[in-house]
């Protein structure tokens, strides 16, 4: 069975009675935060911080304005995340005022960079990002996702293609909140919608892992890298460069058999840097010296 996620925005009547809408099953919501450059949701902190209490996952979304800057939306809603690990850019507006059939290729492209930079500059300080559209409105948008979750509103009877969450109706009637209701199914375990919203995973038993030989062989650091969404990432140690004669490297948790892992001295300290790897997880590197 689908677990049920319901969205909510300052168009809801409140309050809303949270510990309500968890008794009647529902796992999470996603709250709008944020829209363009100067619009937050007043109802936004409060419906975060009680819907957590009465126990549920909680997320946020930020609704782009394609026509306005960017950077000023990205440093709104990092101003206003009101502790939202994931992000979700809703992107339904085109960037002219238009209707959709008269927009032009040029103002698609528009769309489609400021969307696409939004979900890229969310992620910087965002645990994840994530894109909410229309199958139809997101055919304009060439290459989107571009490898972020997606979150798709269609109202016919069939889950569209590729949509990790379905927004199947906007009028379901939820215990504790007046009036319709924006509804979706997420298809997987509680974990895995948990994950999905940001919040760390369960710490998997490390897999014992044989160290590499010798008598001279020593541990120096164990060090956690969060990938990108090209599955590439770095981290900074304490280590100085000089001092160390040859290092080894060797990945403990999260790297594919593809993924390579190595050492390069930056300002004199040891970094550690790993390519193609899992995209947006965390790896963990050990460092040997070999005296």
């Amino acid at each position: 069975m689908p677990l049920d996620v319901i969205d909510v925005s300052s168009n809801n009547s409140h309050p809303i009675d949270w510990a309500a809408v968890k008794a009647s099953g529902i796992a999470a919501v996603i709250v709008k935060l944020t829209e363009g450059d100067d619009y937050v949701n007043p109802f936004a902190a409060a419906d975060c911080a009680d819907a957590r209490k009465a126990g549920l996952l909680v997320a946020g979304y930020h609704f782009v304005h394609p026509e306005q800057s960017v950077g000023a939306q990205l440093a709104w809603l990092k101003a206003h995340l009101f502790g939202c690990r994931l992000v979700v850019i809703d992107s339904e507006l085109n960037n002219a005022g238009k209707p959709d059939w008269t927009m032009t290729t040029a103002h698609w492209s528009q769309v489609a960079v400021a969307t696409r930079s939004m979900l890229l500059g969310a992620h910087v300080f965002a645990a994840d990002a994530m894109l909410y559209s229309s199958p139809g409105f997101i055919a304009n948008l060439t290459g989107a996702p571009w490898g972020h979750p997606l979150w798709l509103a269609d109202y016919s009877p069939t889950r569209p293609a590729g949509a990790q969450l379905w927004q199947y109706t906007d009028s379901a009637t939820v215990p504790g909140i007046t009036g319709g209701v924006d509804r979706s199914h997420f298809y997987g375990t509680h974990e895995q919608l948990a994950v999905l919203f940001g919040y760390p995973s369960p710490a998997p038993k490390p897999s014992p892992k044989p160290a590499p030989k010798g008598p001279d062989v020593k541990l120096l650091d164990t060090v956690q890298i969060k990938t990108s969404i090209l599955g590439n990432g770095m981290a900074d140690t304490s280590l100085a460069w000089a001092s160390r004669g040859p290092l080894t490297l060797q990945a403990n948790e999260g790297m594919k058999s593809s993924g390579t892992a190595y050492a390069t001295p930056v300002n004199g300290k040891v970094r550690v840097v790993v390519t193609g790897c899992p995209r947006l997880k965390t790896v963990a590197v050990d460092v040997y010296e070999v005296e």
